[in-house]
């Protein structure tokens, strides 16, 4: 996701999970990419799969050294960290500083308090901001009113009956995480939707805690036909739900809120998505990104800059089977382009590795 943010071919037709989203291009379309592996998924008795994704500091340096070796140019570090100018990282990034290299480093998705990452002086450090094109579509609810919000509806939705989660629990669930509309998966293995209140209708749920497709899949489970996801301030995000999903502002959502309790038929429909501009103004810095000032040294400003991170799409690796996997490796499969749209400063450093690339050139 990253490298195919900072030099992506250009003009590329996105297709992601079969909605077509338009041409995208990478920052820097011709550069040339060396990616060097330094995180892992490792055993770990302390994590309830046993499991655990870890990105070790010996091998985050012997990557920036072989980088510099390789002779980049730019390197981009969407990894946090850097807590102190003697974190070996951080030494290792001003050895490539001394030998022309800049590094671009991801500030950290610890906001909106003071939890800057990556505080030294010899490298630059990204926050994350938004941008003013926005996958949206709209709610029309059953007495005329609309709403527009984050959206990847890839058809219309007809109007259908509109419930409040609250009104939609399974017996004995957790209030908290029937509002939250939570999976079985996610609750023990229990639903907490009531299919007899959710068949055939739409869903208000509120945003937090679990993920946001989580919601949606909760919904899909308990026979609904759609959800409207009440945003908790964090800030709308387009994605692929379960079912038709618009993400509402919580102003919005009061409002909507306001019309289900007071009417005892209320409905609402969906549009389909469009690519627009966001009401929003942006550039807007994400809830989520870490901000300074720099706890190490204030003379010393951290983040340096800012840039996209919210609704990011570019290229992934696609899932592959174990055989898949060992015929990419042989030589004799051919992987599908896949596609995903992610949110954090390890979105936004990309940006400015690309840009960097661009400037380099020049």
């Amino acid at each position: 996701h990253t490298s195919t943010t900072a030099g992506g071919n250009a003009g590329v037709d996105v297709i992601m999970s079969g909605v077509n989203v338009g041409a995208m291009s990478g920052v820097a379309p011709r550069a040339r990419i060396a990616s060097y592996k330094v995180c892992w998924t490792y055993n770990d008795a302390a994590e309830a799969d046993g499991m655990r994704n870890g990105c070790f500091t010996g091998d985050s340096v012997a990557a920036i050294e072989k980088a510099v070796t390789d002779g980049v140019h730019v390197i981009n570090f969407s990894i946090s960290g850097g807590t102190s100018i003697t974190d070996p990282v951080e030494q290792a990034f001003f050895n490539a500083a001394n030998a022309g290299v800049l590094a671009v480093a991801s500030a950290g998705n610890d906001g909106p308090g003071n939890q800057v990452a990556h505080i030294s002086p010899w490298h630059a450090t990204i926050g994350a901001s938004t941008h003013n094109r926005e996958l949206q579509a709209d709610v029309v609810l059953g007495n005329g009113q609309r709403f527009t919000g984050a959206s990847m509806n890839a058809a219309p939705l007809p109007n259908a009956p509109l419930i409040l989660a609250e009104a939609a629990g399974m017996d004995g669930a957790d209030p908290t995480r029937v509002a939250l509309c939570y999976s079985a998966a996610e609750n023990g293995g229990r639903a907490v939707l009531d299919p007899d209140k959710v068949r055939g209708k739409i869903v208000v749920c509120t945003r937090g805690t679990n993920a946001r497709v989580d919601k949606s899949l909760a919904v899909a489970q308990a026979g609904g036909v759609g959800m409207i996801q009440v945003d908790n301030g964090t800030g709308l995000v387009a994605e692929v739900h379960s079912v038709p999903t618009v993400h509402v502002t919580a102003e919005q959502g009061a409002v909507i809120r306001a019309y289900v309790r007071a009417n005892g038929s209320a409905s609402a429909s969906m549009t389909k998505f469009v690519i627009g501009t966001s009401a929003v103004k942006a550039p807007i810095m994400a809830n989520f990104s870490s901000r300074g000032p720099n706890r190490y040294d204030a003379n010393v400003l951290k983040p340096d800059m800012t840039a996209p991170g919210v609704d990011i799409i570019a290229g992934v690796s696609p899932e592959l089977t174990l055989e898949q996997r060992d015929n990419l490796i042989n030589g004799t499969l051919v992987p599908d382009v896949a596609f995903a749209s992610y949110q954090g400063t390890s979105m936004s450093a990309p940006h400015v590795t690309g840009l960097s690339a661009l400037l380099r050139q020049e």
